[in-house]
């Protein structure tokens, strides 16, 4: 009798232990999984402002929750050349959102490294302080800046970037924000970087993602694969690459947002083959936030008839899936840009 009860005693141990749960207790769905995104039918739920400073377009945001509060930063500018502020908006339903009335919250900052432009931003929520990191390109490169801030609308400027493209590199063209998440005192970051541009692609553009890591946010360590010892990666290396030719991201995988379960790491991020000119949203998943499998069901996310592009997700996961994504806009004089909602059951 106590052979067999410790046998299935045992047997339970084993059980739980192979039980992958998520956050909320539930089994892990497989990866495989076919994603059922529904996307909202009164989309866009975020449009460029009228007659302001945002009027001409915004491009890549960053949505986090704060009790009830869906909050998003964004960026913005008269044109596609001229995204020098980010604006603050706050929704109930992440749905309806109300834009702060002091926009910009964040601006180039005449006389400094980021002058011309800043833009991108990606927020975290620690503790009581919002970490930010955002990009400001220049003639010398792409670099990253970094601020902390109590509300969310004051914000305190570290005084120089904390991140920038690195020649003769895979991101040596080009690199953007992408996520960040803190675990066990650790800021992990996962970006973008281009060989060609990341800003106008081309049939030899290559963009992957890559991921960092920092002990205070400020100094940052790229992944390096010590196996791979030949330009580009000598340096280091993306974790999640663009795909093979005849795939559907052949020319890009960028914009990653990530998102941490007890199952490990989710991704969705833009990919684009450049001979079809179309950029939907895929998806990945990883056990350590280095090695990723991608959904074999991909693309998960496909443009819609009021856009021509998909970039920049944003998602986090309560009570479902909740994805804001960024969708470029053409009307046949300018390019703009709009956010749209999806969900998903968890």
């Amino acid at each position: 009798m106590k052979k067999l009860l410790f046998a299935v005693f045992s047997l339970a141990i084993l059980l739980t232990a192979c039980k992958k749960d998520d956050d909320h207790g539930q089994p892990c769905p497989p990866i495989e999984k076919e994603q059922a995104w529904k996307k909202y039918e009164g989309n866009p739920v975020f449009v460029k402002g009228e007659k302001s400073w945002d009027d001409g377009i915004i491009l890549g945001h960053s949505v986090i929750k704060s009790g009830s509060t869906y909050r998003m930063w964004y960026s913005g500018g008269h044109g596609i050349e001229s995204l020098n502020g980010i604006g603050y908006a706050t929704s109930a339903d992440g749905i309806h959102w109300a834009r702060y009335s002091g926009n910009p919250v964040f601006e180039a900052k005449p006389g400094s490294w980021d002058h011309s432009n800043v833009a991108l931003p990606i927020v975290l929520q620690d503790g009581n302080t919002l970490r930010m990191w955002y990009l400001s390109a220049g003639p010398d490169g792409d670099k990253f800046g970094y601020a902390t801030s109590a509300d969310g609308i004051n914000w305190d400027r570290h005084p120089s970037p904390v991140f920038k493209s690195r020649a003769r590199g895979w991101y040596r063209d080009g690199v953007f924000p992408g996520t960040v998440i803190k675990e066990k005192g650790v800021f992990k970051m996962w970006f973008s970087g281009s060989i060609g541009s990341l800003r106008q692609s081309s049939p030899t553009t290559e963009n992957s993602i890559g991921y960092a890591t920092s002990p205070d946010g400020i100094h940052l360590a790229v992944y390096d694969d010590p196996a791979t010892t030949k330009a580009p990666y000598h340096f280091s290396d993306p974790v999640l690459k663009h795909g093979a030719p005849g795939e559907w991201d052949v020319t890009s995988a960028l914009a990653p947002s990530v998102i941490k379960t007890k199952c490990g790491y989710e991704m969705w991020y833009a990919g684009e083959n450049f001979s079809t000119g179309q950029q939907h949203l895929g998806y990945a998943y990883s056990t350590d936030g280095i090695h990723w499998t991608k959904d074999p069901h991909n693309p998960v996310l496909l443009t819609d008839t009021w856009n021509i592009q998909l970039v920049f997700p944003s998602v986090i996961l309560d009570d479902k899936y909740r994805l804001w994504y960024g969708a470029f806009l053409f009307d046949g004089v300018s390019l703009g840009g709009a956010i749209g909602y999806a969900t998903m059951p968890k």
